[in-house]
């Protein structure tokens, strides 16, 4: 956290501004529970935005497979939005100072989005190279011809 303050710093000095570093004290513990309970119940908000928003990606993602529609381009459009997930997780992890118990079941949304996703991309290299998504779950594994093309 000192290296991301002194960044902070120079960038705002290079830039023209003033800026100060002032270092705070905390005595009295009730006072800094508080405190840490605000910060924790701020972050605790902004995780839960991103449980509540992670089952629309899984739900695109059934959507997508029951419809027949496992191509390389829906696989692409839900990595984008997966990528989204964890650059907006990662945001908030960066504010999350006291470590808020919600970024526990943020992460554990996001992990489920991922492994949903590289399920559907394993039914879309299957689909490509048409392999019957039964066949692909009794060997384990795609034969090494198994290429995934895009779909316009």
């Amino acid at each position: 956290m000192v290296r991301q303050v002194a960044r902070l710093l120079t960038s705002v000095r290079a830039d023209g501004g003033t800026a100060r570093h002032l270092a705070v004290a905390i005595v009295d513990e009730a006072e800094y529970a508080q405190l840490v309970a605000e910060f924790n119940a701020e972050r605790d908000t902004e995780y839960g935005e991103v449980v509540e928003r992670a089952p629309e990606l899984l739900a695109e993602l059934e959507k997508e497979t029951a419809r027949g529609n496992a191509t390389y381009a829906e696989v692409e459009e839900s990595e984008a939005d997966l990528e989204r997930f964890d650059k907006w997780l990662a945001k908030i992890a960066a504010r999350d100072y006291f470590g808020a118990p919600g970024g526990i079941a943020a992460r554990e949304a996001v992990e489920r989005c991922r492994r949903a996703l590289a399920a559907f991309e394993d039914a879309a290299i299957a689909a490509q190279a048409g392999i019957h998504p039964t066949h692909q779950a009794d060997t384990g594994a795609l034969p090494a011809s198994a290429t995934l093309r895009a779909v316009e």
